[in-house]
């Protein structure tokens, strides 16, 4: 993304799945980008993440980047289980601890305005347990009322599955300003062009102009590549299994190629 993540102002989310060398990008420049301003960062993650994390940092050049200079790394099953109850978060116990949390990093940081990535969400929705995990967005977006915090969420979503669509995600959705790219959109696009053209031959011309014309590709907030899919999800239900186990096979064809041509 050319864009600074920062100019997402607010409360943002990025789906991954599988490999999450993307998400360890974006999280690597959000937070680099929150240093350059002297703004401190929390990072909430599971083990796997926050493995894939550091790995990404050190390839990024910033290992010493640690807690006396405004960064702090947190378990995110721990951090759970300090205010979940009976498989729900409680507000009180949410605020009490996040609070605290988000005061140290000032104290470190000696900046007011903050940057947090949280992966409890996800970790929660990979449970299953998705009206907890649009509880917990609440709570976040409740306290961004008295906290200067961008926060940038994640969730294990594979945008080529069936649970990539309009009824699973859009509660999830509206907690959040923005949706940041999967991956590089035109990685994507190639991939899909590729398996709609596989799909319906001669079919696949008229319907690229279907979906340039829909109102679904003019939705805000939505990257272009997500908006494709999620309109044949809605629009081809006949042929998007298809559609798109083809084009997640090739758009895993290409990142490994580009993964063996950068080591």
């Amino acid at each position: 993304m050319a864009q600074e993540i920062s100019q997402q102002d607010g409360h943002f989310v990025q789906l991954y799945s599988g490999c999450s060398e993307s998400l360890a990008r974006n999280v690597s420049r959000f937070v680099l980008e929150g240093r350059a301003r002297g703004e401190g960062s929390v990072l909430i993650a599971s083990s796997a993440l926050r493995a894939t994390f550091k790995r990404r940092f050190r390839a990024d050049g910033w290992a010493d980047y640690a807690l006396g200079q405004g960064l702090i790394f947190l378990d995110a099953e721990e951090t759970m289980a300090q205010f979940m109850r009976d498989g729900r978060p409680g507000w009180s116990r949410f605020e009490r601890i996040i609070s605290a949390t988000l005061q140290k990093v000032r104290e470190n940081s000696g900046s007011v305005q903050l940057r947090a990535f949280g992966d409890m969400v996800g970790v929660l929705w990979l449970q299953g347990q998705y009206s907890a995990a649009i509880e917990l967005e609440h709570f976040w977006n409740r306290l961004l009322e008295f906290h200067r915090v961008h926060l940038f969420c994640a969730y294990p979503v594979d945008i080529f599955g069936r649970q990539f669509d309009g009824a699973t995600l859009d509660a999830m959705l509206c907690t959040h300003s923005h949706l940041l790219a999967s991956a590089e959109a035109d990685e994507i696009h190639f991939a899909v062009d590729r398996a709609i053209e596989e799909t319906l031959g001669s079919k696949a011309r008229s319907l690229r102009a279907r979906m340039i014309d829909h109102p679904i590709q003019r939705m805000c907030g939505l990257p272009a590549a997500e908006r494709a899919i999620l309109w044949i999800r809605t629009n081809l239900p006949e042929h998007a299994d298809e559609i798109l186990s083809r084009g997640r096979r090739y758009y895993r064809a290409a990142t490994e190629i580009q993964l063996a041509s950068a080591s």
